[in-house]
């Protein structure tokens, strides 16, 4: 077996790989333990200094944001220069390249709306909740479900 070194590592969010030759390209899924500490328990703002996040911003060949607003808050909290920063937006497509987003469940049709995350009270999923508690009183949107 032939072994070749990588020409480059992508990192979600944050890595222990200390290799300088070999460029690395991080995810920052956003800053609020920056922007919004009181929103963190203090093990959880530990843990975020204890990966030194912002030093590996700082040694990446490029960063993965899923947001301009988070671009913006990585260039100017951070000091990390615009052109290292790419905005990849999550998410699925929306309109008539998403396909049939319809569901069957019980012989019925319906729309879902899927959260992926932690289910937690940092990540507000009661609004989720409330919005689609006021969408099921118009007519056209009692068929969409939540799935958390």
């Amino acid at each position: 077996m032939i072994r070749r070194p990588p020409r480059s590592t992508l990192f979600p969010y944050t890595t222990l790989f200390r290799s300088k030759r070999v460029p690395r390209v991080i995810v920052l899924h956003d800053l609020s333990f920056v922007v919004h500490p009181e929103y963190y328990s203090p093990r959880a703002l530990a843990w975020h200094v204890r990966m030194g996040m912002r030093a590996q911003a700082n040694k990446a060949s490029a960063i993965v944001v899923p947001s301009k607003a988070t671009a913006k808050d990585v260039v100017r909290l951070w000091g990390i220069a615009e052109e290292r920063v790419h905005v990849v937006e999550w998410g699925t497509p929306t309109g008539h390249e998403a396909g049939n987003m319809e569901h069957e469940a019980g012989g019925k049709r319906h729309r879902t709306v899927i959260c992926i995350g932690t289910v937690g009270w940092r990540k507000n999923q009661s609004v989720l909740v409330e919005a689609l508690a006021h969408l099921h009183d118009d007519p056209k949107f009692q068929d969409v479900r939540l799935c958390l």
